[in-house]
């Protein structure tokens, strides 16, 4: 009988962090229950100065790297793969465990499967019952999640969202087209897709755990799910989209966003007017009808509907009213420099 072996491919945004570290966490435990999750040693491979398309270091301590190495950049000189230290490492541990399911886990591995190369894996995947997880979210929650990382991640994006090249690229939002090219392209027995939507509803490592046809009370007492990474309100995004666009230093930007999610998960409140948003109506109906074009062949090839959202919130933009609130209610959680720096945004203020 096979080894199974599980592949979460992601997308991101979709509780990738909270699966990989419950697994992380978790090593012992699963071990004990006949499950590997490899660990990934960079530094043995020397590959530590790798970059990843993006021009970010490549992350370490999860499966990151394992997706970096199958990128067409990391190719031998025949394009087909060359040699794959990383996977090697992990087949070699597999061998040497005892277990019966193996656990990967990269939105990487999913999210852009275009530009990865399985082929080098083939015939090693074809020793295993191999099952690919991909959770979708609706595109609408998914772009301005997307969005709202992108703007307080290490790409510091500053443009509206209406400029957002995920907003634009309305291909890439075609989610059964996007399925086809992952069982396209890796080499899958079966591909089971969550609607990560459902899923937080219920409990996403509980959720994931039934995917993937592993006992559910691995993840009993788990604290993991209340600590997974936790998207800032439209008025906090839209904060720091003007902190980017007028080039705030990263030293005090950083500091500044570590400030605003302190200031949100304590509860408090700059008390805004309602309606900020960092989409506008229109921009949410375009999303919502990405959501009702795809939905028929979705459900039909995928089993999965996403049930699009008709109420539509009362819309301003930010003001700078707005961001002075914001930056008073930040003085007492920056040092003085970082405010300082504040307040010649404020003084210099115009939309982004």
């Amino acid at each position: 009988m096979k080894r199974r072996l599980i592949l979460h491919l992601g997308l991101p945004k979709t509780g990738t962090s909270t699966v990989q570290e419950f697994f992380r966490r978790n090593r012992d435990k699963l071990s004990a229950a006949g499950i590997i999750f490899p660990r990934v040693d960079v530094a043995a491979a020397d590959i530590s100065d790798w970059k990843t398309p993006a021009g970010h270091p490549a992350r370490l301590g999860g499966h990151q790297p394992l997706a970096v190495e199958l990128r067409s950049v990391q190719r031998g000189a025949d394009g087909r793969g060359g040699h794959l230290p990383l996977w090697s490492a992990v087949f070699q541990q597999i061998q040497q465990s005892d277990a019966h399911t193996v656990v990967i886990s990269s939105e990487a591995l999913g999210g852009k499967v275009e530009s990865l190369d399985f082929g080098g894996l083939k015939e090693r995947f074809a020793e295993f019952d191999v099952t690919g997880i991909v959770y979708l979210r609706s595109q609408e929650s998914w772009v301005i999640s997307y969005y709202g990382q992108k703007v307080r991640g290490e790409a510091r994006t500053s443009t509206p969202i209406s400029d957002f090249r995920l907003y634009r690229k309305s291909e890439r939002l075609r989610y059964s087209e996007k399925l086809d090219m992952i069982v396209k392209m890796v080499p899958l027995d079966r591909i089971v897709v969550g609607n990560f939507d459902d899923a937080v509803r219920v409990g996403l490592l509980d959720d994931f755990l039934q995917l993937a046809d592993l006992p559910r009370d691995l993840a009993s007492g788990d604290e993991t799910s209340k600590r997974r990474n936790a998207a800032l309100p439209h008025w906090a995004t839209l904060f720091l989209v003007r902190c980017n666009a007028a080039r705030l230093p990263d030293a005090a930007f950083y500091a500044v966003r570590d400030a605003l999610g302190v200031m949100v998960s304590n509860g408090r409140d700059p008390e805004l007017r309602p309606g900020l948003d960092v989409a506008s109506p229109t921009e949410r109906r375009t999303l919502r009808e990405l959501t009702i074009l795809d939905a028929e062949r979705l459900a039909e090839k995928y089993g999965v509907t996403f049930r699009a959202q008709a109420t539509e919130s009362t819309y301003r933009p930010f003001e700078r009213q707005d961001f002075v609130s914001i930056r008073r209610a930040l003085k007492s959680d920056v040092d003085q420099a970082t405010f300082r720096a504040l307040r010649r945004i404020d003084d210099g203020f115009a939309q982004p």
